[in-house]
């Protein structure tokens, strides 16, 4: 079994979870769950640019995650490594929060786009 269909079998069982999966000591995840953890990462670099310095510029996702409070899993082929819960879940929310940037900023672009012909 591949890889996109063991994360696609996986997301099929928990649909409210970002499914990473373990290849070559590296954390994968593919379609909708792979924007969202770029768009978290992007929010991140975004806050910490007005905020406090960072020590390190390495990314820890799992602790963005945590912190956020979104539920993921981590897959060693389809042994479950661990799976965060949490009760106030925000998979959803950010999901929305995702889609609603993207197309504002597509509608921006268009825009844009039409204001300069």
């Amino acid at each position: 079994m591949g890889r996109k269909y063991r994360y696609e079998f996986t997301k099929k069982v928990y649909p409210e979870y970002i499914v990473f999966l373990v290849v070559k000591n590296k954390y994968v995840t593919y379609g909708l769950d792979l924007d969202l953890v770029n768009y978290i990462i992007n929010e991140n670099k975004i806050r910490n640019t007005y905020g406090k310095k960072r020590k390190s510029t390495e990314i820890n996702i799992f602790n963005l995650l945590d912190r956020y409070k979104i539920n993921y899993l981590i897959l060693d082929n389809l042994d479950i490594i661990t799976k965060k819960d949490y009760l106030d879940n925000n998979y959803n929310k950010y999901i929305y929060l995702f889609i609603l940037n993207k197309v504002i900023n597509n509608i921006g672009n268009n825009l844009v786009k039409t204001s300069l012909l």
